[in-house]
């Protein structure tokens, strides 16, 4: 059989690259059983998710409130606020990890551009979400009218009573459909006091605008005024203000209705004379009147020990601060002694221990001294008690 050349040496390049396929698959195992192992590292940072749902809203002429939904990893840690330009509470950027911030302290009128960067545990920030929102520019915005949301509790009064506004809500309503509610202290209210019975209006005013409200006056008459309780303090230093802690006053009517009341006015505030003054209390065109002491400043002190009484319920007590013997007010006749002897001179219910009664430069110290009170009462029966009281 006969071979040709160009068969022989087709075999031989054939041959030889078989040859040197064989050779390199060798080398690339060697190399691959003698290359070190490397592992693949992976490093776990979070996605660098920002906030969703970033939403602002003006809530007033310096405030705006901001909300949005948290990143939705495990990973998160916090965000921080901040507005440009820098402003109010967000003067500073702030760190969170709420939902929602009002920012105030804010411009008005002003445009402001808020970001939310979100932070994961390990201090990776986000690229920031950022909304702008004007806050509200009401200088030119006027009230139009008022409106009660919610009427009077008492709109039934007597004569010269006040108006009573416990009860009341009023909205002002602005020319840009916006609405305020208005605090009751920031309200004027006319009349001052019920002076005329019958149907009438009670006009309140907040600014330029008033709105009325329908009350009844009812037809009744005033006839007296009268104290129910007296106040506590009856004895004063000169120069003390009166002190009403504890009265009573209560108006009578001419329909048998007896109510207690409380907007009277009284006289003097203030107590500038020496010895008794009358306390004039004045409500309507009623007054009454109930006695007070008053008291220079005394250069002894007496040192007070109660030895017998008739009455359980002590007729009379001590003041010091006032050096007085104050007795109950509910008596109609007071009689005073002192040592044995009845002073005249004294016929209410305060016995005051003054220089002229008792001089501790004529007295010698350490000696007792007897004070006694007979009081009668409305049906004539007589009561009494003593004390004795020394200066030291």
């Amino acid at each position: 059989m006969k071979v040709s050349v160009r068969s022989n040496l087709l075999l031989k390049k054939i041959t030889h690259l078989l040859t040197a396929l064989c050779s390199f698959s060798l080398l690339i195992m060697s190399c691959a059983q003698e290359a070190p192992e490397v592992k693949s590292a992976v490093n776990v940072v979070w996605d660098y998710k920002n906030v969703s749902a970033f939403s602002g809203r003006a809530t007033g002429t310096d405030s705006v409130l901001l909300s949005w939904s948290n990143p939705n990893t495990e990973n998160f840690a916090k965000l921080v606020i901040s507005a440009s330009p820098a402003n109010g509470s967000l003067k500073e950027p702030k760190e969170t990890t709420e939902s929602s911030y009002e920012v105030t302290g804010l411009t008005a009128g002003t445009n402001y551009v808020f970001t939310i960067y979100a932070y994961d545990k390990n201090g990776n920030k986000s690229t920031g979400s950022s909304i702008s929102v004007k806050t509200d520019d009401f200088s030119d915005d006027a009230i139009t009218s008022l409106k009660v949301t919610n009427s009077l509790t008492k709109t039934e009064y007597y004569k010269y009573e006040k108006p009573d506004l416990d009860g009341l809500s009023l909205v002002a309503v602005y020319k840009s459909g916006r609405e305020e509610k208005i605090a009751v202290s920031e309200l004027t209210v006319s009349p001052e006091a019920f002076t005329e019975a019958g149907s009438q209006n009670l006009y309140i005013t907040y600014k330029d605008q008033v709105v009325k409200i329908p009350v009844e006056v009812l037809l009744t008459t005033l006839e007296s005024i009268s104290i129910k309780k007296t106040a506590r303090k009856t004895s004063y230093q000169l120069g003390d203000d009166v002190d009403l802690t504890g009265l009573v006053l209560e108006a009578n009517y001419s329909d048998s209705i007896t109510k207690e009341v409380k907007d009277f006015s009284y006289s003097p505030k203030t107590l500038f004379e020496n010895g008794f003054q009358k306390i004039t209390l004045t409500y309507g065109n009623k007054s009454v009147t109930y006695d007070v002491y008053v008291s220079n400043n005394q250069s002894f002190d007496l040192d007070i020990t109660i030895i017998s009484q008739t009455d359980l319920n002590k007729l009379f007590s001590y003041k010091s601060e006032a050096k007085t013997f104050v007795a109950k007010d509910t008596y109609v006749k007071y009689e005073w002694y002192l040592d044995g002897t009845k002073r005249t001179d004294i016929t209410n219910g305060f016995f005051v221990l003054t220089k002229d009664i008792i001089d501790p430069e004529t007295t010698e110290y350490n000696q007792n001294h007897v004070v006694m009170l007979v009081v009668t009462d409305e049906e004539g029966y007589k009561y009494s008690q003593t004390a004795e009281f020394r200066i030291r």
